[in-house]
């Protein structure tokens, strides 16, 4: 069944369409940007134009709850997150990660954690919803901090995404990167069945959870 796309209210109009980037390589490693586990500041709650009506029964099953992986997880790029979007189709909603740049694609894992932990503090991290989904993706996310390289592109958020009347994706929270990994957490209302893809044009990490 075709996806619907809706439209979401992100401070204003923010159509789900992915968008052209800039390129640069990233050199160096720099700090963290804050402390992980720290609730981020820029927090934007989104909600769907109109209801979703997926038909359960015209919905494919599709994915596992078991954790997924790129062929090589441990790959590092020279690519750079750039921003994270949610979106809600039939049948399915979807996280998105968009990164910017040259480089490979970057090893990453995406796997529940009970409970999910801020790496490198350990500190557990409260998420919205009854299910935390962990997304860890092998390049650096930078915002704007002291002694950050002038060539590298800060990440333009937003930070946190609250969503409003979507069945799944509760929460959408950049904890940022240590050690030139990003992880990102997903609440979620429960345990669902997920599916991973990497895509192109821009590079991409989706992650789509079942809801029909």
């Amino acid at each position: 069944m075709a996806a619907l796309k809706r439209t979401l209210l992100l401070t204003g109009v923010l159509m789900l369409s992915a968008g052209g980037s800039t390129a640069t390589d990233n050199g160096a490693s720099p700090s963290p940007s804050r402390p992980s586990g720290v609730v981020p500041t820029s927090t934007v709650t989104v909600s769907p134009s109109e209801p979703a009506s997926p038909t359960p029964s015209a919905c494919e099953s599709f994915g596992s709850t078991a954790d997924v992986s790129s062929a090589d997880p441990a790959t590092m790029s020279s690519l750079t997150g750039d921003s994270m979007r949610v979106g809600q189709h039939d049948c399915y909603e979807r996280f998105v990660f968009e990164m910017t740049g040259t480089g490979v694609m970057p090893g990453w894992t995406v796997g529940y954690r009970d409970p999910m932990l801020a790496d490198p503090s350990g500190q557990v991290v409260d998420l919205r919803g009854g299910a935390d989904l962990e997304v860890l993706v092998r390049v650096w996310t930078v915002p704007e901090h002291e002694g950050r390289p002038t060539e590298w592109p800060p990440f333009t958020g937003p930070d946190d995404i609250l969503t409003t009347g979507f069945t799944a994706l509760q929460e959408a929270r950049n904890l940022y990167a240590f050690e030139g990994v990003t992880q990102i957490g997903l609440g979620l209302d429960k345990q669902r069945p997920f599916r991973v893809e990497w895509l192109d044009g821009p590079p991409r990490l989706v992650v789509d959870v079942a809801t029909g």
